[in-house]
């Protein structure tokens, strides 16, 4: 029976710059990264921490990352070793906006007086 190999894919992603910030000098002291390895992180695209390793070793690095507040998940790499992204179908799906109604389209009155309708009366 051959083992699959798993890849670690961490992903560095917050609306608050100052938890960012937070996070990332939690991950630089724990793991004694250099300043360019927390650029590479913190780039905000997925990036693999670690290829080819065992479901094991895989969920070491996950609940590492995890501890300083990290996200991260694991992923089976396909059948070529390398790292495909799971979001790549979902993530650019180009939709007609006129298939469906949109309710944040539609913009309240902004006139300053009223119209000569009766109705605006």
């Amino acid at each position: 029976m051959e083992s699959q190999a798993y890849a670690v894919i961490y992903v560095d992603k917050f609306a608050d710059d100052r938890a960012a910030e937070q996070q990332r000098e939690r991950i630089r002291r724990r793991f004694q990264l250099s300043e360019s390895g927390i650029a590479r992180l913190s780039c905000g695209d997925p990036i693999v921490v670690k290829r080819g390793v065992p479901l094991a070793e895989a969920k070491r690095y996950q609940s590492a990352i995890r501890a300083v507040g990290g996200v991260c998940w694991i992923q089976v790499l396909n059948e070529n070793g390398e790292y495909e992204d799971r979001r790549q179908g979902d993530r650019r799906a180009l939709l007609d906006r006129r298939e469906r109604f949109r309710a944040s389209s539609i913009l309240p009155d902004r006139r300053g007086s009223c119209g000569r309708r009766s109705s605006d009366q």
